[in-house]
């Protein structure tokens, strides 16, 4: 290449990887609310609750500052930010050490529903997730090691607040004190969870209950 034809080439466009000053102030008013809610000596306190987690500092990170949400489309009720907005939550919250439902809950739980839920399960499910009213956990594997929807063995048992999840799941991601429930469908009323008809990525959606810990069938 000659001088003058390298004086033609258009200078590569830099990427922009800096936050913006508007993520910059989101970040600064989680620090603010983390900084007041979730102190060392509450952390370690919370820790040794039955709870694990204090339902108060959720309600107000669920009504100030509408975190269970953050990423959810506002159809559904969210806030219609993206995964900036909420990677930017979860290292907050990482940094204070907040004891609180939100990664299995906001993070893993909704956005299997997001990538993976039917329009009615989407707005059935997600409406209360961003809300805060209610928390969930992903169930990711059973004891056969097997993702295809036909191998799935779990047996929703009906009980008199919910359904019983059984055989025990190897990975549920699920925070202190929810106890499981209910469970994934693809209709109204399911006796069982084999061969679901929806969510066909060999994993089971359990609906939790309310964030007040009451449990309920699945939609």
């Amino acid at each position: 290449m000659s001088v003058s034809d390298e004086s033609k080439v258009t200078p590569a466009r830099r990427i922009q990887f800096a936050f913006t000053n508007e993520q910059e102030e989101f970040r600064a008013a989680i620090r603010r609310f983390l900084q007041e809610k979730s102190p060392p000596t509450e952390v370690r306190r919370l820790m040794e609750t039955a709870e694990g987690y204090d339902p108060e500092t959720w309600r107000q990170l669920s009504d100030q500052l509408a975190l269970p949400g953050i990423h959810i489309p506002e159809p559904y009720g969210g806030a219609g930010f993206g995964m900036v907005e909420l990677c930017i939550v979860t290292e907050e919250m990482g940094r204070a050490l907040l004891c609180a439902p939100y990664f299995s809950t906001a993070v893993l739980a909704t956005n299997a529903i997001l990538n993976a839920g039917t329009e009615a399960q989407q707005s059935s499910l997600l409406p209360e997730l961003a809300s805060g009213t209610r928390l969930a956990a992903l169930a990711v594997t059973e004891p056969n090691g097997q993702w295809d929807p036909q191998a799935i063995e779990l047996v929703a048992t009906p009980v008199v607040d919910g359904y019983l999840l059984e055989p025990a799941l190897n990975q549920v991601v699920l925070e202190p004190r929810l106890h499981a429930r209910a469970s994934f469908s693809g209709g109204s009323t399911v006796p069982s969870l084999r061969r679901p008809s929806h969510l066909d990525i060999g994993t089971a959606f359990g609906r939790i209950g309310t964030a007040s810990g009451r449990h309920s069938s699945p939609p």
